[in-house]
């Protein structure tokens, strides 16, 4: 995973770079449009370049069992919107909406679920890159719990890509990671396919100070 992640690494360093010299190369044109559609992709391949460095370290002090929970009592309303904020800025083709509460706590690493939260939605945006919808909600369904769902309404999946979703640690260890973490704070993961096409990313989370102490070994 860690070659893969360095080949990942590299890869964005070099259109990173043709990035930055093509830009270079149009500075002092009158074409200002331009010039911010290639300042927007610079940003994003340098977001890119930082997720992955992102999942390389998590992933390494994971494997070693040195990973701890930080834990504190969150409000996830501001945590999952500044997310989808920093996305629409991006300047995607994507309609994102969202539904959430006022408020809703819960006792978790904010930063490690940020990244989970992060990570699937940029997922789900790579799956459609010409743009499609995208809802995201957030809810309390039960006492004690926390719903997250990513839903984008782009095609149908194909055997073969429900198969690679499946098997997320040789596939997609990005979002493995992100599974990895959610289950540390006592939640779930799961990929959905509805029957009129499209995934759907389910995230849980308990929202209860005794059960994620429990599982991070703190209590």
């Amino acid at each position: 995973m860690v070659a893969e992640g360095v080949d990942d690494l590299q890869g964005e360093i070099q259109r990173l770079r043709r990035s930055a010299q093509s830009l270079t190369r149009e500075i002092g044109q009158p074409t200002s449009e331009r010039l911010a559609k290639r300042a927007r992709v610079i940003a994003s391949r340098t977001d890119r370049l930082r997720r992955v460095l992102d999942v390389l370290a998590t992933s390494a002090v994971m494997q070693a069992g040195q990973l701890e929970l930080t834990l504190e009592r969150v409000n996830l309303v501001p945590l999952v919107g500044q997310v989808v904020s920093e996305t629409r800025n991006r300047g995607l083709p994507h309609r994102v909406n969202v539904a959430m509460p006022q408020g809703l706590t819960a006792v978790l690493d904010p930063s490690l679920i940020e990244h989970a939260v992060r990570t699937v939605l940029e997922r789900v945006l790579e799956r459609n890159p010409r743009g499609c919808w995208i809802d995201i909600e957030l809810r309390r369904p039960l006492t004690g719990l926390a719903r997250l769902e990513v839903r984008e309404f782009g095609g149908r999946v194909s055997e073969a890509q429900r198969r690679d979703l499946r098997e997320l640690p040789r596939t997609d260890p990005g979002l493995a990671l992100s599974r990895s973490i959610v289950e540390l704070h006592r939640g779930s993961l799961s990929v959905e396919f509805p029957a009129e096409g499209g995934v759907s990313v389910v995230m849980t989370l308990p929202t209860q100070r005794g059960r994620a102490l429990a599982n991070s070994g703190l209590s």
